[in-house]
């Protein structure tokens, strides 16, 4: 049975993943600035980034005993997290081409990106 204060934490995340939402479509209308990812060579954006500092604010404030393993984090602070119990995994965007295609280009045919986050 879930108590009281685990029922507001999950109200907590509901409404953080809303508002990471409102941000990626804000931020997408306003200009998509890319630049190749060092780690892997793949694209990443400032929606990417912004998304990722958003993410690990609010979970750190929600759960600040729980830590993040994020496609935009450190590898130190990935590594680290993998050593606890339980963590968040977070995808600030999944799809970033479809996300870049979708306010760049204007092809709403292919929505294949979004934000992507999981309890471990």
């Amino acid at each position: 049975m879930r108590t009281l204060r685990q029922i507001h934490k999950l109200a907590r995340v509901k409404d953080t993943m809303w508002e990471a939402g409102d941000l990626a479509m804000q931020l997408g209308h306003e200009g998509i600035i890319a630049r190749k990812n060092e780690k892997d060579d793949t694209d990443v954006t400032n929606v990417d980034l912004a998304e990722h500092d958003f993410l690990t604010d609010r979970f750190g404030i929600i759960t600040p005993d729980v830590p993040i393993v994020s496609e935009e984090g450190s590898e130190a602070a990935n590594l680290a997290a993998l050593d606890s119990p339980d963590r968040w995994t977070i995808d600030p965007i999944d799809g970033t081409s479809y996300m870049k295609n979708y306010f760049l280009e204007g092809d709403r045919s292919k929505l294949g990106w979004g934000i992507h986050v999981g309890y471990v």
